[in-house]
């Protein structure tokens, strides 16, 4: 795409020392929601191609939006984040990746005992949370699921965007157990 101007030189972006990443969102003046869009755009059109920026950028589109595998596949996010390595809070910390296996929860509807999904929470409390308000809010029970993620499964870790404790990991349904209601 042939842009009228570079936005790393533009007097508006570098005013306010914004990243790209930063600058395009106020710009658009996008929602929350949108923010996966975005990323996806960006992304196809080769614009976040500083480290730093992405990390931002994946990070700030994953926790914002209520549903982010509505812009972007599995796959694609799983593969955003590899690239990235070990993320923390939308920075690149792969030292802080975890050394040891953790046993984390979900809430979950039957389709997740197929292709588990990719948050998770070491807080069994928040989880059974997340069961009863999503249980209300998609009018269908949903399972709370445990896990024993091994320090290869981790891919990020979310805990200032929301005030959750959130693990992002790819985990196999065969580690996944069903815990009693």
């Amino acid at each position: 795409m042939q842009r009228k101007y570079d936005l790393f030189t533009s007097p508006a972006r570098n005013a306010h020392s914004l990243s790209e990443w930063q600058y395009e969102q106020r710009q658009r003046r996008l929602g929350r929601n949108d923010l996966p869009d975005l990323l996806a755009e960006m992304w196809e059109e080769g614009s976040l191609d500083d480290p730093e920026d992405l990390a931002e950028a994946v990070s700030d589109a994953w926790t914002s939006a209520d549903l982010p595998l509505r812009a972007l596949a599995r796959h694609e996010w799983v593969g955003l984040f590899r690239e990235l390595g070990y993320t923390v809070d939308g920075r690149r910390r792969p030292e802080l990746r975890p050394t040891t296996p953790l046993t984390l929860f979900r809430a979950a509807t039957r389709y997740d005992l197929r292709t588990p999904g990719l948050s998770w929470t070491p807080d069994l409390n928040l989880a059974r949370f997340f069961q009863q308000y999503n249980t209300r809010y998609m009018r269908q029970p949903l399972l709370l699921l445990r896990t024993r993620a091994e320090p290869h499964h981790f891919l990020a870790r979310f805990h200032e965007a929301r005030s959750e404790d959130e693990y992002l990991i790819t985990v196999s349904n065969r580690n996944v157990d069903v815990l009693p209601e």
